[in-house]
């Protein structure tokens, strides 16, 4: 008789932890170069590692549009300093202490576009972390928006949103979107979802 497999990917396959736990403890021990109230930068054994504290799970929502010959995807036009001011990004935020990564959808979606939907309405395409230095865990979602009619863009008030919009492109120029590697993923994944 062989040895059961462990296929539970949120438990380490040796010990049985779950990761999140052993990953915690780890960060725990290591060396922290800098901090604030957001993130702190680690040394871990000759590795830097970016933590996020408080939450660390966030959203990005591809939203899309079916025309007659083409998929149309929303991007989102918004000052990031680090890459350079205003850029085309996805839609994201980030999951609050206690919240669900749905609920967090249907708010960012209303803030960040003005398009309404329900939790239903949302296809999950699994989650993604934002680099190998990183422990920010982004949940990926899909919503279609065909036929709807956006309300404002009433944004959070937050200073980083003041003067963003949004625009419709053609599935293939996101390809050339920089500020969102997580978007390229969500949309393979929808594709293949979709057929």
């Amino acid at each position: 008789m062989g040895r059961k497999l462990n296929n539970d990917r949120s438990r380490c396959r040796l010990c049985h932890t779950p990761y999140q736990d052993r990953l915690k403890k780890k960060l725990q021990a290591s060396n922290i170069l800098w901090e604030n109230e957001w993130l702190q930068v680690l040394d871990d054994d000759g590795w830097t590692i970016y933590r996020h504290t408080g939450t660390n799970e966030g959203i990005c929502i591809i939203v899309y549009r079916q025309s007659k010959s083409e998929k149309e995807i929303l991007l989102r036009v918004e000052n990031i300093p680090p890459h350079g001011g205003m850029v085309e990004t996805s839609l994201t935020g980030t999951v609050e202490e206690g919240e669900d990564p749905l609920d967090t959808c249907v708010k960012e979606l209303k803030e960040e576009s003005g398009y309404s939907a329900s939790p239903s309405e949302f296809i999950s395409l699994g989650h993604v972390f934002t680099s190998k230095a990183s422990d920010f865990k982004l949940y990926l979602y899909a919503v279609d928006v065909t036929g709807k009619t956006p309300g404002d863009i009433l944004g959070d008030g937050s200073e980083g949103e003041k003067g963003s919009s949004v625009k419709w492109v053609d599935e293939k120029a996101v390809c050339h979107v920089e500020s969102s590697p997580a978007m390229a993923a969500g949309i393979a994944r929808l594709n293949y979802k979709l057929g």
